[in-house]
């Protein structure tokens, strides 16, 4: 929910023509299962929940939350592939293919 209030709160504030780039984990990647079975363990070594600090979705809850709130997503410039990212620019990092981007305008 602390996904979708961020960016519910993004589309309150873009002016129309405005643009948000949105990125999370993507749960049904290999690598951002790892992430996410990693960050679960540490906060229950700690003896936390951890919430608030890492977000894992899949591109469908993705793509839910963002056109749920009015802004629609610019397709050519996202990558929400189900499983794997590929992508039109070089990554910075070899693991980034577990993140899922969603570029959004709030409509005119």
């Amino acid at each position: 929910e602390e996904v979708f209030h961020y960016i519910r709160e993004a589309h309150r504030v873009l002016k129309p023509g405005g643009r948000a780039w949105f990125q999370t984990n993507n749960l049904l990647n290999p690598n951002g299962w790892n992430c996410f079975v990693g960050v679960v363990e540490e906060a229950r070594a700690h003896g936390q929940a951890n919430r608030g600090h890492v977000h894992f979705l899949t591109a469908p809850e993705l793509r839910r939350y963002v056109e749920s709130t009015g802004l629609v997503i610019r397709e050519a410039e996202s990558h929400l592939e189900m499983v794997d990212q590929t992508y039109d620019f070089i990554i910075p990092h070899l693991q980034w293919e577990h993140f899922l981007i969603a570029v959004a305008e709030k409509p005119a």
